[in-house]
């Protein structure tokens, strides 16, 4: 990654970030990405802690915010599989990815995705969430657009924390490998979590299974986790329906 590449994408970046109509640094991210990056036709930036813990921070379009929901919905898709392991998660033809993704795949059926690619946002063994990509068509991206992709991906993390207003990234990164104070980047989907407190608290288990309950039940209604999880709070929904055999 030459350094003139990586300033020209920061400088994208930034200028969307500080323009007008501007949607704040994490959107400028996916604003770029979308841009710049050729045959992608969405992008989302989420900050993830766990399976249960993530934040969709930026988002280019209603579309990709829907594909974003969906994943934390289902529990699985190219952004959930990129976080966990490291590693960048390529889908070049997504109706070919039945085994890996069953549910995602079924669910964006009707919904245009063609291909998928998440990279993962990362400060050294430090894991932050991920940079997803979405295109309409099927196929592959080129070795040009997976480098710039990457590129963005570094470079999300100090767009991250420039929306913090964290000051250590007022200068541009020089170059690959930035090395931000990452701080504490806070996560919020509150209500899932006091959603799934209350899950647990009322069936007694723990929390990894009431979230797990909460979200087979988003699924089986067709609807987002976090609409679920709104409801459950505000006891619009029976808590007890929850309950085991």
């Amino acid at each position: 990654m030459d350094e003139e590449r990586y300033q020209r994408l920061w400088r994208s970046i930034a200028e969307r970030a500080e323009g007008s109509g501007s949607t704040g640094w994490a959107g400028a991210v996916c604003a770029a990405a979308v841009s710049l990056v050729g045959g992608v036709d969405a992008a989302t930036l989420t900050v993830r802690a766990n399976s249960r813990a993530q934040e969709t921070w930026g988002a280019s379009d209603e579309w990709a915010a829907n594909l974003e929901e969906l994943q934390y919905t289902l529990g699985e898709g190219p952004g959930l599989d990129a976080f966990k392991t490291g590693n960048v998660v390529l889908a070049s033809h997504l109706s070919s990815e039945q085994a890996r993704w069953p549910a995602f795949v079924q669910a964006v059926s009707s919904l245009g995705l063609g291909a998928a690619a998440a990279f993962p946002l990362q400060v050294g063994a430090i894991r932050l969430g991920t940079l997803d990509l979405f295109c309409r068509a099927d196929g592959r991206l080129t070795s040009q657009e997976l480098t710039d992709a990457a590129i963005l991906a570094d470079l999300a993390v100090y767009a991250l924390l420039r929306q913090l207003g964290d000051p250590s990234t007022d200068d541009p990164p020089e170059g690959p490998d930035p090395v931000p104070n990452i701080g504490d980047l806070p996560l919020s989907y509150h209500e899932v979590h006091l959603a799934t407190g209350m899950l647990a608290a009322h069936l007694d288990v723990e929390l990894d299974e009431a979230f797990t309950r909460l979200r087979a039940r988003a699924y089986a209604e067709d609807r987002p986790l976090l609409a679920l999880a709104r409801d459950v709070v505000a006891r619009r929904v029976p808590i007890d329906d929850e309950d085991s055999d």
